[in-house]
């Protein structure tokens, strides 16, 4: 024979097991080669007693060994078919041999040989060849025995039966690509033969007894098989393909991908494996980069966190300084480890085994030190300029960096519980941190419009002046350096110059709200949209925030002193911050509660208003009928009426006269205390609310009759200052007034209604003086009404805005009534410096 020929049939015996790749016989082969068959055949027969499949496999072998018995006459196609049909099995070629086998033996027990033969020709099955094929296994079922093959004796199933047959057809292995078409071993392409019933189920993986080319390539004799079947039986043929190594955590070891291909066909295309026998030399590589550089990897070697927390401190001042050149690069950490780090250091496992046979001494080799991981010197002040917290009024807000222009969080990120949201300083927030300051007053004066812009050239310089006049505060950014540039060069900039909403992201505040277990809520960077949209959520988590033990059996509302002691202020800690709350005592209408407020003055006033429901109860019936035994009150409640009713109006009066008489001073703080403050004040305190009584009538008489003149019809030009003084009466007469008010404010009330009398006798002949005022005033109101709307929200009291509320009642005297005088000085310009004064 031909080389190529003597090439082929080595080929096949080491496909088979039968040599090994030196040509060698193998124990397997010398087991074959006793066995007077084809080599295939003999790997199957040899193969299904393992598998407990040889009586099965006997009866393919034979079949395969002699041609089809099966005949199909040409003038006969579908009567042979429909014979042929009930042996048919659509998963397998080789089982419809089994099958025909079975019939064939089953009608031979029970039929003279004469009779079967006829029922074979009616069966279209040839007789000559079924005798053939029953020969043959005898002669297989002897030479078995000879070779101490057993034969099961329980019938095999699908899955041995198969495995023995692919372990002699290997190279007729194939995998459907298309509806119909196989891509079988070495590249070739071919389709199941038409007349297989296989070839309608058409299985993903087949093995073919033959591969034939006639008009194209068909697989003849089929049968369906499992991919992970091959591998075991081929072994010694298949190829491996490792790819993709990868560290994980969790497995702290090196894994990756391998694939294994027979003649071509990939068997398992991708399997995870442990890499270390494949390639130790990258997974030390991979362990040193991804667990020890990356800190993707959990140990509890000391040094690992010492070093973590080295590289983390350097990494963050490059995100607070907002550059890249800080930290070295990986490669240095790298190198720092591969040269300490012993060859056999590829896993987790390796690595903790080792560091903990080491000495103290060579511990200390293996943590970095600030000359390993900084590529030039740090300037020491970066702790000051970029701080880790902005402390305000006693509580530490967390700060985070990040230096990243195209992230949501780029700059600064402050954190804040949910609790503590309406407590933030605004304002205090535009300042942002000493490192980023002159950066952001820099872009706001360049972000000027050039009229106003030139004005301050060269603008780092004029910035530098202005920011040694400037302290971060709870006040305008903007302001404060409009006030020192207009101090510098004269120039006034209007507020809504200054180019805010065109900053880039890092020199604008980022709030983080979260909730008690630090869990992201909301982001923005703009705080009163934060309040605004999670105003009722605050309230809620502010509501249940408490340090005291509660009993259950305490009532939840009170009509008596029944709460223990009341501190004034109290830490509570919510999303890993210490927030100081202030416990108050709520004013419910008949009964109080317990609360806390997140501002001081909010607290006092909330509990002030609360210890005189408490009082007023403690009267008990004494002020009983109380309508009737004041002698101004029903003329006072007539007058009120367009406004309120009755009851509220004797509420407001009874609460405001109990705070004014009994809690001018420091509030009781407990019951002993708030006992001995009852008994104090309780003597005098009727003949201070019948002064009180007076006082209320004098303040409703003269808001009728201004209230009277405000009625009726009205000039179009006289319009708008009708409106404006309407709109006065409804800000100092309204249900709850006269807790609302300061006395020394209520006590003016009747210079405000004079004053507004005179204003309406003066307006007909003095409109030019009304367009006047009400030009100055609506601006001046306009703030006032925002910020107090804002405080409110935030759930804080700003004696400051007080103050400016009553100074703009002030002001109309001074402008329509001056001759009345006035509480205070006021001026438009005393007005602006109060404003500077109040709360953001």
């Amino acid at each position: 024979p031909e080389r190529k020929q003597i090439n082929d049939g080595y080929k096949l015996l080491e496909e088979l097991s039968a040599v090994d790749a030196k040509r060698r016989v193998t124990k397997l082969g010398r087991t074959m080669a006793r066995l007077p068959l084809d080599p295939r055949l003999a790997r199957m027969l040899v193969t299904s007693a393992d598998q407990g499949s040889l009586a099965e496999v006997l009866i393919v072998i034979a079949g395969l060994s002699i041609q089809d018995p099966r005949e199909r006459p040409q003038e006969k196609q579908q009567a042979a078919d429909q014979a042929h049909a009930p042996f048919n099995d659509k998963e397998s070629d080789f089982a419809t041999l089994i099958n025909i086998w079975n019939w064939f033996e089953e009608q031979r027990q029970e039929m003279s040989q004469n009779q079967l033969k006829k029922l074979c020709q009616k069966t279209f099955l040839s007789w000559m060849r079924m005798r053939e094929w029953r020969d043959i296994h005898r002669q297989l079922t002897l030479i078995c025995r000879e070779q101490k093959l057993a034969l099961n004796k329980e019938p095999a199933g699908y899955d041995p039966i198969h495995k023995a047959i692919l372990a002699g057809l290997l190279g007729q292995v194939a995998v459907k690509v298309e509806k119909r078409e196989y891509l079988a071993t070495r590249n070739r392409k071919v389709m199941i033969f038409p007349g297989s019933k296989v070839a309608k189920s058409g299985p993903k993986w087949i093995v073919a007894a033959e591969i034939v080319e006639t008009s194209k390539v068909f697989a003849r004799m089929v049968a369906g098989i499992q991919p992970e079947w091959v591998e075991p039986l081929a072994g010694h043929v298949v190829k491996h393909h490792y790819f993709e190594p990868h560290w994980e955590q969790k497995r702290a070891q090196v894994m990756g991908y391998e694939k294994v291909s027979l003649y071509g066909l990939d068997v398992v295309p991708k399997r995870r494996i442990p890499y270390a026998k494949v390639d130790p030399k990258e997974c030390r590589d991979l362990f040193i980069r991804r667990a020890l550089v990356e800190g993707d990897y959990r140990s509890k070697a000391p040094f690992i966190a010492r070093n973590r927390e080295m590289l983390d401190t350097v990494e963050n001042l490059e995100k607070k300084t907002r550059r890249r050149d800080l930290l070295v690069d990986d490669e240095v950490l790298v190198a720092f480890y591969d040269e300490r780090l012993p060859d056999d250091i590829i896993s987790g496992r390796h690595f903790e085994s080792w560091w903990k046979g080491l000495s103290a001494e060579e511990l200390k080799k293996l943590e970095l030190t600030e000359a390993d991981v900084l590529q030039r010197p740090v300037d020491q002040s970066a702790a000051e300029l970029y701080p880790d917290y902005l402390e305000w009024q006693g509580v530490k807000y967390p700060l985070s960096y990040e230096f990243e222009p195209t992230s949501e969080r780029d700059g600064v990120t402050l954190r804040v519980p949910l609790m503590a949201l309406k407590q933030i300083p605004e304002r205090r927030l535009e300042w942002l941190v000493p490192g980023l300051l002159r950066e952001k007053c820099i872009a706001l004066v360049k972000g000027l419009p050039k009229s106003l812009r030139r004005n301050f050239v060269p603008v780092p310089d004029f910035v530098d002046a202005a920011l040694e006049n400037m302290q971060p505060d709870n006040e305008p950014l903007a302001l404060k350096l409009g006030e020192q540039l207009r101090r510098m060069t004269g120039v006034q900039i209007d507020p809504d110059a200054w180019p805010e909403d065109e900053l880039p992201r890092h020199l604008r505040m980022n709030l983080r709200v979260t909730g008690d277990k630090g869990k992201t809520i909301a982001e923005s960077r703009d705080a009163s949209e934060l309040q605004d949209k999670l105003e009722g959520r605050a309230e809620q988590a502010l509501a249940s925030a408490t340090d005291q033990e509660t009993d259950d059996r305490e009532p939840a509302e009170y009509t008596d002193w029944q709460f223990g002691k009341l501190p004034e202020k109290v830490q509570t800690e919510k999303g890993g911050m210490q927030v100081t709350v202030y416990p108050a005592l709520e004013d419910l209408g008949q009964k109080v509660r317990t609360t806390r407020c997140l501002d001081r003055l909010t607290a006092e006033d909330t509990t002030r208003r609360g210890i005189a429901r408490l009082i007023i109860h403690r009267f008990g019936n004494t002020l009983s009928d109380l309508e009737r035994k004041l002698p101004r009150f029903r003329q006072s409640a007539l007058m009120f009426a367009p406004v309120g009713k009755a009851k509220v109006l004797l509420d407001d009066l009874l609460l405001s006269t109990v705070m004014q008489h009994f809690l001018a001073e420091d509030l009781p703080r407990d019951r002993d205390s708030f006992l001995q403050c009852f008994d104090e004040h309780r003597g005098d305190f009727i003949p201070a609310l019948e002064e009180a009584d007076e006082r209320l009538y004098q303040a409703m008489t003269g808001y009728q009759k201004i209230a009277k003149q405000l009625k009726g019809k009205i000039s179009l030009a006289q319009a708008n200052s009708m409106a404006d003084l309407k709109f006065q009466m409804q800000n100092l007469v309204y249900p709850g007034f006269l807790v609302d008010t300061p006395a020394q404010w209520l006590a003016r009330f009747g210079v405000y209604f004079e004053a507004a009398d005179i204003r309406l006798e003066k307006m007909p002949r003095e409109m030019g003086r009304e367009r006047e005022f009400l030009h100055t005033i609506e601006p001046l109101w306009a703030r006032y009404a925002t910020k107090r709307d804002q405080q409110k929200r935030q759930g804080v009291k700003d004696p400051e805005l007080e103050l400016y509320r009553w100074m703009l009642e002030e002001f109309r005297v001074s402008f329509f009534a001056q001759q009345l005088g006035t509480a205070i000085t006021v001026s438009v310009k005393r007005l602006n410096k109060q404003w500077e004064k109040t709360r953001v």
